[in-house]
Parts: C-alpha cells; sequence; structure tokens
C-alpha cells in the first residue's frame, strides 16, 4: 500500500529501524513502540480535538461509527475503522481520499458506490456476508483485499465486482467457504500473494503469471493445482490429496517452500525437484515416509531455515547445508543419529523435539553462534555433548528429557539470560552460579533431588522463578536477596517446610504456592 503511494517503504522502514523507532522482525510483521503509536494517535487528535469527523484517521471502531451515522465521511479522512451492520453509499464524500477501510462483518446495501472510495488502497472486510447489492463497486486502485473469515463461496456476486480492481496485489481468503478459486482470479494482471490457509479450497484451475507467494498452509482438502508458474517465490501447500504430482523444479525463484503431507508415491519426485531450488532459503518438510534425507539437501548454499516435522521414519542425518541460521527437528519414533551439527558454523537456533531413540546429540559444541537451545521430550537423550562451549547461548530450555541425569557446562554459559528445565527426573546436580550475571529467568520443575539445590543469591538480574513439583525441594536459600524478582512460583513443593524470606522482595507482583 506504501509502495502504491509513493512512500518508499523499503527505504523508510530500513531507516525507521535503523532509529529504533520500528522493529521487522522473522514473522515479517511490522511492530512499533506503544509510546510512538500514541504519539502518532496524540497528533491525529489535535487536528480537531472537538469534531473527529475533520480528523485524517478514525482508528477507534465506536468513534467511528458515530461520526458515520450522524453526517458523511468527508474528504479529509484517510483511515477508518467502522464498526456498523451497514454501509452505506452515500455516507462516502466523492473523489474521497480514503485510503484505509475496515468494515468487519458489515452488509453492502443497495447503491452506487461509483465515484466513491476512488483513492481505496487496502480494504478490510473479515466476515463479510454472502449478500452482496451495491453496483460500480470497483476500487481501481485498490492493492490489498482481506476477507479472512468470509462466508463467500466461488460464486459470489462480489467477483465481478472485485475483479475490476486492476492493482490488485494481496488477497487474503484464509478461513473461508471458497472450494475452488473463481475465474474471476486470472484477471487480476498484478496479484502477487494469495492467502487462503485454513479455508476448504479443493481446486486451483488456473494463477495469473504475477503471483509471487501461494498460501495454501493448512487446506487439507486440495486435490488440484494448475502448472505452477516460475514467478512463485513462496509456496505453501498440503500433497497428501493432490492427484499429480506439481512440478516444483520449474520454480527456480522460489526461496520458501512449506511441503505438508507428501505421500510416499511423491517422495522420490519431490525431494529431487527440491535439491534443485538453489535459491530456496526456507524449507519446511512434512513427510511421514522418509527415512533419511537425500545427500544433495547439503548443496543448499542459500538455506537459512530448516524445519524437518513429523518424520516419524526418518533414522539419521547425515549432512545439513552449512549456511542453516535455524534448526527444527521434530521426528518421532526413528531418529537414533545426529552427527551433522558440527559444520553449522552460523546456526542461531535448534529445537529437537520428539526425537525419542536420540541419546546422544554429538557436534553440539561446534555451534560457536549459538543462542537459543530448546531440547523436549527426548525422553531416551542420556548426554548433551559440549553444551559448556556455547559462550553465546542465552536462551536454554531442556524439558520431558526423563533419562538426562546431568547437565554439564552450565557454568561456563556466560551470556545465558534464559533458562527453563522441566520433569528432568533423574537430573542430580546443577551449577547456575558462574553464569548467575546474566540469568534473568530461571524455571525448574519436577527437580527431585534436594543434595545439590542452586544456590541463587547472586543472580541480581533474576526476574521469575518457578519451581514446580519438586516434591524433595525442602528450603531455598538467598531469595531476600533477589532485589528484582517479580514473580515466584513455588507450587505442589510438598515438602518445603518453612517458607524463605519475602521480606526485601519489593518487585514481588505475583507469588504462587
Amino acid at each position: 500500500m506504501w509502495d502504491d503511494c509513493g512512500y518508499f517503504p523499503e527505504t523508510t522502514i530500513n531507516v525507521l529501524c535503523l532509529m529504533s523507532m520500528v522493529k521487522l522482525e522473522n514473522d515479517k510483521v511490522l511492530r512499533m513502540h506503544d509510546q510512538l503509536r500514541d504519539l502518532g494517535r496524540e497528533i491525529v487528535r489535535q487536528e480537531d480535538l472537538e469534531n473527529p469527523k475533520l480528523r485524517s484517521r478514525l482508528w477507534d471502531g465506536q468513534e467511528a461509527s458515530d461520526v458515520f451515522e450522524e453526517c458523511m465521511i468527508t474528504e479529509k479522512v484517510q483511515l477508518l475503522n467502522l464498526d456498523v451492520a451497514t454501509c452505506e453509499h452515500d455516507k462516502f464524500a466523492e473523489r474521497s481520499k480514503l485510503r484505509y477501510l475496515q468494515i468487519d462483518k458489515a452488509k453492502l446495501v443497495v447503491g452506487d458506490f461509483k465515484h466513491r472510495l476512488l483513492n481505496l488502497r487496502w480494504l478490510r472486510w473479515r466476515y463479510s456476508p454472502l449478500d452482496f447489492e451495491a453496483t460500480n463497486f470497483h476500487m481501481k486502485k485498490l492493492v490489498i483485499l482481506d476477507l479472512r473469515g468470509s462466508t463467500i463461496p466461488e460464486n459470489w456476486k462480489g467477483w465481478s465486482q472485485i475483479k475490476m480492481a486492476s492493482n490488485l496485489k494481496v488477497l487474503d481468503i484464509s478461513f473461508t467457504q471458497i472450494r475452488e478459486l473463481p475465474d474471476e482470479i486470472r484477471m487480476l494482471k498484478k496479484l502477487e500473494i494469495i492467502d487462503a490457509h485454513y479455508s476448504e479450497l479443493t481446486g486451483i484451475r488456473s494463477l495469473p503469471t504475477s503471483i509471487h507467494t501461494l498460501g495454501l498452509g493448512s487446506c487439507y482438502y486440495v486435490e488440484a493445482l494448475p502448472e505452477l508458474p516460475s514467478s512463485l517465490q513462496v509456496l505453501r501447500v498440503h500433497l497428501g490429496r493432490l492427484h499429480v504430482t506439481p512440478n516444483l523444479a520449474n520454480l527456480v525463484n522460489l526461496q520458501e517452500l512449506q511441503c505438508y503431507q507428501i505421500p510416499d508415491k511423491m517422495k522420490q519426485i519431490i525431494f529431487s525437484d527440491i535439491v534443485k531450488l538453489y535459491k530456496l532459503h526456507r524449507l519446511d518438510v512434512e513427510c511421514s515416509n522418509i527415512m533419511t534425507l537425500p545427500k544433495e539437501i547439503d548443496a543448499l548454499s542459500r538455506l537459512k531455515f530448516l524445519s524437518l516435522e513429523k518424520c516419524v521414519k526418518l533414522q539419521c542425518i547425515l549432512g545439513l547445508p552449512p549456511n542453516l541460521v535455524r534448526l527444527n527437528i521434530r521426528c518421532g519414533l526413528s531418529l537414533e543419529m545426529l552427527s551433522a551439527l558440527s559444520n553449522l558454523k552460523l546456526l542461531s537456533e535448534l529445537r529437537l523435539y520428539e526425537c525419542v531413540k536420540l541419546t546422544k546429540i554429538q557436534g553440539l559444541g561446534k555451534l560457536q553462534s549459538l543462542t537459543s537451545l530448546r531440547i523436549e521430550k527426548c525422553i531416551e537423550l542420556i548426554e548433551i555433548e559440549g553444551l559448556g562451549n556455547l559462550e553465546l547461548l542465552e536462551s536454554l530450555e531442556i524439558d520431558q528429557c526423563i533419562e538426562l541425569k546431568e547437565i554439564q557446562g552450565l557454568g561456563n554459559l556466560v551470556s545465558l539470560a534464559s533458562f527453563y528445565m522441566g520433569w528432568c527426573f533423574n537430573i542430580a546436580e546443577l551449577d547456575l552460579l558462574e553464569c548467575s550475571a546474566h540469568l534473568a529467568s530461571s524455571e525448574m520443575s519436577g527437580y527431585r533431588h534436594p543434595e545439590n539445590k542452586p544456590d541463587r543469591s547472586n543472580l541480581n538480574k533474576l526476574t521469575k522463578i518457578e519451581v514446580v513439583s519438586c516434591k524433595n525441594l525442602n528450603k531455598i536459600e538467598g531469595l531476600h536477596i533477589l532485589v528484582s524478582l517479580e514473580y515466584l512460583n513455588l507450587s505442589y513443593c510438598s515438602s518445603m517446610v518453612r517458607m524463605p524470606n519475602l521480606s526485601n522482595l519489593k518487585m514481588l507482583r505475583r507469588l504462587r504456592l
């Protein structure tokens, strides 16, 4: 939208990020500080303190609706969030400058919208009703159309109007009843993004060649896809019900691929195509019948994010792309050997989940860039090798690793800021003292061995402590020195015979016993 309005968003957002005024995080959501948001709203309020209709933006749904009911939306308004049951054409000034309109659940009543909403770039019309009675609702400058959660089918009357939106680039039809994309989609020559996740979509007949993102995540019923255009950069799709194996090798510009429910009959073709996608930087795979990753996958030098989900027959991982930054492995019953970590010099996040036959994590100590490590439900894991070498590690979570008897090297984790240990029943020793200078959050659940209780008296930055279901723990010393402590949870510690001294904890806001 900003690009279409001539605001040069790429350059401007980079400048704002450098000034720490906004953040663009890994989930690609643009965030700003609450104070900056409030400042902007106050600037708008100052445009006219007494009369909201003379302000350029009306974001409060009730306030905007009051203005809408009382009078016409003037040319001055550029952003409008309405909370109304019906939306009438004569409430908008002709040649309106409105760029953003939110009318969730509203019904467009009979009326001619000609010369209205001519400058609209973004229409959020979530949960729109089946009935569509407006005429000349063309919105030729529309760039983003959000119909999430609507009851509209593929023969909805509104499609014939929307096809006139020749500048449309983003179409969100997620959580709708739409079973097939209407033919009008082909006429949107500038359409770049289709998001249909959690819809009941069963088939797509054709796509415009301009499309670069096709989001069919959690579309479990898709049975047919057209020839996918080489312009695609992002593809998210469930393959379980497809009748014909899609040609992925043609997607030479693909950067992000999420393939779920890969059937056994497609497995070999799909993976032989994947290893040819040299521009790929994110790969999410869900394939229950794969036993080993193809060796050629380590040639994907641009791959930064790799996730292996529900690969229950995967037995070993011998090679991985060398430039991975994030690795997520959820492999169920079969993975016994993971020896491909030592070459991942850039890896910063590692999650191992439900690798129930994994007994040892090899090569961990070589991950010099690792900042976050999560190990969950690896119930036969007995050793975490090389943990003490991870000097940049900031967050460590170990949960339900019931055979793990010790965690060596905690004292060397000088950057550790958050530590969680849950239901590791056989852990006998912990050493948190040497990493105490940075530790801000520590949680322990199911810690049954009281002989070597950690002394927390030096954890001056600690704000949160959870020690849950530690049935043999009878006391914790040094809590009265934790001047920053805000949250303390000692639930189900049945052997605690004496409450610790809490008199100095001026910051404590929540206590659970």
